[in-house]
């Protein structure tokens, strides 16, 4: 696998910048620098890491999963985008179910025991 000059460089200046940032954030930055300079196969062979896997949570999978369903779908691997794309819908809505009943929870017994979980076009 040949190394880009310029995918280098950006991954190089994205961790000085961020410091002591987590790997979680810097896996996010060198997610977006392939997809930014159009290696999309690596970007895709990036998610399915199963390092990377493990950077993200329940709630982060979600996000994940619309990114390799984007990917995929820009390479034109149409099934394999829409099957990760059903499975992020999947997802969002067990989330939202969780949510309705934190709050029927909340509601009935006077405690408000739910989080705040932003839409997923905003953990993009």
């Amino acid at each position: 696998m040949q190394i880009r000059p310029h995918i280098l460089a950006l991954t190089l200046l994205s961790v000085a910048v961020s410091g002591g940032c987590s790997a979680f954030n810097e896996h996010r930055e060198d997610l977006r620098a392939l997809r930014d300079a159009g290696d999309l196969a690596t970007a895709e062979a990036a998610l399915q890491e199963e390092r990377v896997q493990d950077l993200y949570d329940d709630n982060s999978e979600l996000l994940r999963r619309m990114e390799l369903g984007g990917i995929r779908l820009l390479r034109g691997d149409h099934a394999a985008s829409f099957t990760d794309l059903d499975q992020a819908d999947e997802l969002d809505r067990a989330l939202r179910e969780a949510e309705l009943g934190e709050a029927l929870s909340g509601f009935f017994f006077g405690e408000n025991t739910t989080k705040y979980r932003p839409p997923a076009h905003e953990s993009m």
